[in-house]
């Protein structure tokens, strides 16, 4: 029911199908769809210089696994992100009119997302990613409820919204047209010639702390 209210809202349909039988249950989906040619948002193709940007705000659905047993105020606003969250189409059609092509969607963790990101650039391909925590938006209560832990659950995933990178001209475009649409979006690192993906905090680079979810890692990590 919960799939079929989300798909309707965007036009899509839910059929059946793939249908076995296992002694718990097992819910798979597949999504398909179309996008103008050569106009496709790929992890591929970031390049030095270019800018990284975030839909929305990251660390609720983090925070809302957290909070099971948690009576916060934001408690059921974190466990709606976790729950029920909500494609970014509009955000993804926007930046692709806007010129952007490199993207991705925040499911597995910021940190994680962003080093496929950076291991899938151009032929200048940076070697680096450098993250400001200044910038990053962070979902309402998050940082009050846990500020020592803040950076864990931004990096948590399961948020679904659009992390995608592009020249600053370029970027400066997109935001702009996201703005006018009445949605947000935030630049929060730039591609350079570090080591890896780092995080800026109070002036100092350091690791992202939690490693994010690793689809085939024998055991879970984050």
């Amino acid at each position: 029911q919960g799939l079929a209210e989300c798909a309707g809202a965007f036009g899509a349909s839910l059929a059946g199908g793939n249908l076995s039988a296992a002694a718990t249950p097992v819910l798979t989906s597949t999504c398909l769809g179309s996008v103008p040619a050569g106009q496709a948002l790929r992890r591929a193709g970031a390049g030095a210089g270019w800018e990284l940007a975030v839909s929305g705000r990251l660390g609720g659905a983090a925070a809302g696994l957290r909070s099971l047993d948690d009576s916060s105020p934001w408690r059921a606003a974190w466990r709606r992100r976790l729950a029920r969250p909500e494609p970014r189409l509009g955000v993804g059609r926007i930046i692709r009119e806007a010129g952007v092509r490199v993207a991705l969607d925040v499911s597995d963790g910021l940190y994680l997302d962003a080093s496929r990101l950076l291991e899938a650039g151009a032929g200048d391909m940076p070697s680096g990613l450098l993250l400001d925590a200044a910038a990053i938006p962070v979902e309402a209560g998050v940082a009050e409820a846990w500020p020592a832990d803040v950076w864990v659950l931004v990096g948590g995933g399961e948020d679904y919204e659009v992390l995608f990178a592009a020249p600053p001209e370029v970027m400066r475009q997109a935001l702009a047209r996201i703005r006018a649409a009445g949605a947000d979006a935030t630049v929060i690192g730039r591609f350079d010639e570090g080591r890896g993906v780092r995080l800026l905090i109070d002036g100092r680079e350091a690791p992202p702390p939690g490693a994010g979810h690793e689809h085939f890692a024998s055991t879970a990590r984050g």
